[in-house]
């Protein structure tokens, strides 16, 4: 913006105006006019009176008073011309900024209000939306409802269904048990199973009649009353009865020669442990209630098809292991201890307490075998009865037994030579298949069939051993006296 023009009139204050009262103002009032009119005067002046000249003099330093204070008035309206275009130009540049902030702040309330409706907009189809949510929420809720209702009453009539499956499951396992026919074991493997076990039985009585033929292991008369006292009760209530009186009375009276020829006590032992393991292959449980069982099982036997039978026995047997908590190996091993010091064996020495430990582990081995043999003939067999036998001491000999000392010299086994001869006891348990024989309207009966004939040994073999022992006594007689 360009500067206006300066004004060429002089300022007019009140000095001014008082000065012009008292002295007449000279046409022109520019500076060059008065300092022409100054000159002018001189000459005048100079002619004048003094007074006049001061009082001129006096003009004079007015007018320069008055050009000076006009110049520096002069100076200030540039200035302050200056001043305002500066703050005209300020101006312009704030008007220009607030132009801009205003049109900035209408955009921007634009924008808010666009931003407004927007959002106005989206809360309007937010709570549309949460709305139908809320409406779909209650459907799918009444929805659930009605699905867990259903699924309580499937869940119920399932239930239901289960527990009707159980008892059909039982009664069909239950009737699937008592029609199973299938054998576990064949009458091959109950036969290695019997006569392995023979053999242990044979090994164990073999190893315990050779006890008595150490010298150190003898005990004395004194020992021998005291032992026999306190065996008393083992030796009379199931040795004796085991092992007849002939072998008992022959122990009890000629102990002293059994050291010589220690065949009659391994017979014997043989004996206690066949009666022994086939008591426990052959029982449900210890006893009378055992013997209830067994009373039983031979009813159903008697009224039922034979595979009932045999799964109820297979069954029961399993069931009453877990019923039977003595401790059998005791039982035996104080029985074939007892027997061992009617012979005069002593328990006292550092030697007979290592053989007692010998002792019990063979009958524990002895014991684990019959129980194997027990499961299998009582719960592997159901079409037919497998069992363990022996023949009761006294017996005659019959073709269904086997004398395994006939010969012993020879080593030949004889069946049926010791016929009408009475056995002395059994040293070898046999093994027979029993069936049940029914006949429409008539009684049933048992056919048995003997797969295993039981081991037996004759009362000669006392006769023999006796004159083999006179025979080994005279002998070295006769040869000293030649």
């Amino acid at each position: 913006m360009e500067p206006a023009a300066h004004d060429t009139t002089p300022t007019r204050t009140r000095d001014h105006v008082r000065s012009r009262r008292n002295t007449p103002t000279p046409v022109g009032s520019t500076p060059q006019a008065v300092a022409g009119r100054v000159d002018s005067n001189r000459y005048f002046d100079e002619r004048k009176p003094e007074p006049t000249r001061k009082r001129r003099n006096t003009d004079e330093d007015h007018i320069r008073n008055l050009t000076a204070e006009k110049e520096s008035l002069r100076r200030q309206l540039l200035e302050t011309r200056d001043d305002l275009t500066e703050a005209k130009k300020k101006n312009a540049a704030s008007t220009m900024k607030v132009n801009d902030l205003l049109e900035e702040k209408g955009n921007i309330i634009t924008q808010l209000d666009s931003i407004k409706t927007d959002a106005l907009e989206k809360q309007r189809m937010a709570t549309k939306r949460i709305e139908d949510l809320e409406a779909r929420y209650r459907k799918r809720e009444e929805e659930l409802r009605t699905t867990q209702t259903r699924l309580r009453a499937a869940e119920e009539k399932n239930l239901q269904m289960a527990k009707l499956l159980e008892v059909k499951t039982a009664d069909l396992n239950g009737v699937q048990t008592f029609l199973t026919t299938a054998d576990v074991y064949s009458g091959a493997e109950i036969i290695a199973m019997v006569e392995s076990l023979n053999a242990e039985i044979f090994q164990a009585s073999a190893f315990m009649a050779e006890l008595i033929e150490d010298e150190t292991m003898v005990a004395s008369a004194l020992e021998r009353s005291k032992n026999l006292e306190r065996c008393k009760q083992v030796l009379e209530g199931q040795v004796r009865r085991q092992i007849g009186n002939d072998l008992f009375a022959h122990f009890e009276h000629k102990y002293a020669d059994v050291r010589a020829e220690p065949l009659p006590l391994q017979l014997a032992l043989q004996c206690l442990l066949s009666a022994w393991c086939t008591h426990k292959t052959r029982s449900f449980a210890l006893s009378h209630f055992g013997d209830n069982l067994e009373k039983l099982y031979r009813q159903i036997r008697e009224s039922e098809a034979q595979a009932i039978a045999g799964r109820w026995r297979a069954i029961t047997s399993a069931q009453m292991s877990s019923f039977d908590t003595q401790a059998p190996a005791s039982f035996a091993v104080d029985m074939l201890l007892s027997l061992l010091c009617l012979c005069g064996w002593s328990m006292t020495s550092q030697q007979s307490k290592k053989a007692v430990l010998s002792v019990q582990q063979m009958v524990f081995t002895i014991e684990k075998m019959w129980v194997q043999l027990k499961k299998a003939t009582k719960e592997g067999i159901t079409t037919a009865d497998m069992e363990v036998f022996v023949i009761p001491t006294g017996s005659l000999f019959g073709e269904g037994m086997e004398d395994t000392y006939a010969d012993n010299s020879s080593g030949v086994v004889v069946d049926s030579g010791g016929q009408g001869k009475r056995i002395l006891c059994t040293v070898g348990m046999g093994l027979r298949r029993t069936t049940i024989k029914r006949v429409e309207g008539g009684p049933s009966a048992n056919k048995y069939e003997v797969l295993l004939k039981p081991k037996v040994a004759l009362g000669s073999v006392l006769v023999d051993n006796a004159e083999d022992r006179v025979k080994g006594e005279i002998a070295p007689q006769s040869k000293d006296v030649q």
